[in-house]
């Protein structure tokens, strides 16, 4: 769909995912309406040249006036909060996605591109799941509440003529991300994150700004009634995911434990969070999360999108880790001075950079810079005025040397070095993180 002189309606554009995307509309000179429910976190957003609109997905009546006049809509919004009842769930990703799509029809949009999840088809789904193989429960609140509201938008494409186009990422994650990035690395940091059996469960993680990719590429050339499966280019271990993680903490392993040990924690974790009215150190969703095994294909997406991952784990965990050791709460205590865990990283962790979300793809394409340790470390070379500058970037721990393609004054990374953008947060994933 041609999205020149639309009106777009993001939801969730405060979340990690609808964030990114927003963004990046934004960078092409859409026009974008985002959907929030607290606007204070929007403010970012509102400078880049979004329209603001608050609402309620708990609260359906408040959808209604956000859908007038829009031609297509991101739903992007969902619940993957760990310690919330079921019927929380229920009533954003399964009532919510409803009113939303019904909105949408009375609104007559001319396209509704919904962001579902590879969950619908199970924990255990196995190997080489495609868009034909069969959708099933999975025993926790967010992976059966997506799916059935995957079901509820199926419905309406075919009882109401929905125009909907039904996007599956795989499990999101880059710099910032809450879920299977901040969490992990918190409970790394505090000794509480352990392996289930080993972390022989089996993942396909995508990169984020992958994802964006992959969901752009659907609205432009996806078939309404399809479904899209958006998965990174490999599937791996937990225990070599999570291995990321822990480098980057300077760990050299982690603890493993039984699966009726790490259940019975989280079960006695869950009934004393609800005695002392604190979070539970994990839940039994993030259990079960640690032991799915399935991996995707992506061959759809591709064949009909043209969409294929452009970034590997490898490549894509080096972004994190370059970020990672920007974030003083994370160095490890035997670092240069200036680092440690005095602070929690978890609210200012989750803030995105001011000029979008896509600074890893600026460094890579844009500047294409190479680096090294030893050329990240050492002093510049270059004499003042003669081009080149050594600049910090959230992706980059320490200062590297670039030659700049624009003046100095223009470069992307100067935000970063004086610090005076004020960062919006980021909520939503496209699954729940697993931090046992």
């Amino acid at each position: 769909m041609e999205r020149k002189g639309k009106l777009i309606l993001v939801t969730g554009a405060t979340g990690y995912i609808g964030s990114h995307l927003t963004r990046e509309l934004l960078k092409q000179a859409a026009r974008v309406r985002a959907l929030v429910r607290n606007p204070a976190k929007a403010s970012a957003l509102e400078r880049l040249g979004a329209e603001i609109r608050t609402a309620d997905f708990t609260q359906p009546s408040t959808l209604e006036d956000a859908v007038k006049g829009c031609n297509l809509i991101f739903p992007v919004a969902g619940t993957v909060k760990e310690f919330k009842p079921y019927s929380y769930y229920w009533a954003v990703n399964v009532e919510g996605t409803r009113a939303l799509a019904e909105a949408a029809i009375e609104a007559r949009v001319e396209q509704f591109v919904h962001i579902s999840s590879v969950w619908v088809y199970g924990a255990d789904a196995g190997m080489n799941i495609n868009e034909s193989s069969p959708h099933m429960k999975s025993g926790f609140p967010y992976a059966d509440t997506k799916l059935e509201g995957e079901r509820v938008v199926r419905r309406l494409i075919e009882e109401q003529g929905l125009p909907a186009i039904i996007v599956q990422p795989s499990e999101v994650y880059g710099p910032w991300d809450p879920s299977w990035i901040v969490r992990p690395l918190d409970m790394i940091k505090k000794g509480k994150r352990v392996l289930v059996d080993g972390g022989e469960g089996l993942i396909q993680p995508i990169y984020i700004d992958d994802v964006v990719e992959g969901i752009l590429a659907a609205a432009r050339k996806g078939a309404v009634g399809q479904s899209y499966i958006i998965c990174g280019s490999e599937a791996v271990t937990l225990r070599e995911f999570f291995g990321y993680h822990a480098r980057m903490l300077r760990k050299t392993r982690l603890p493993s434990v039984p699966t009726w040990l790490a259940l019975t924690v989280a079960t006695l974790s869950e009934w004393g969070s609800k005695i002392l009215r604190v979070p539970p150190i994990f839940t039994r969703q993030e259990v079960r999360i640690t032991t799915v095994h399935a991996a995707y294909n992506g061959g759809k997406a591709q064949l009909e999108l043209g969409f294929a991952p452009n970034t590997s784990l490898p490549e894509g965990m080096r972004w994190v880790e370059e970020w990672v050791r920007s974030r003083p709460s994370y160095c490890k205590q035997s670092a240069p001075a200036g680092c440690g865990f005095e602070e929690s990283p978890r609210k200012r962790d989750m803030a995105l950079p001011p000029e979008g979300a896509r600074l890893s793809e600026l460094c890579r394409s844009r500047l294409s810079l190479h680096h090294t340790a030893e050329a990240a470390s050492a002093v510049s070379p270059f004499p003042p005025g003669s081009g080149h500058t050594s600049v910090s970037c959230p992706h980059r721990a320490r200062s590297y040397q670039h030659k700049t393609l624009w003046p100095k004054s223009d470069c992307p990374h100067r935000a970063f070095s004086s610090g005076a953008e004020t960062h919006g947060t980021t909520s939503s994933r496209s699954a729940p993180s697993a931090s046992p």
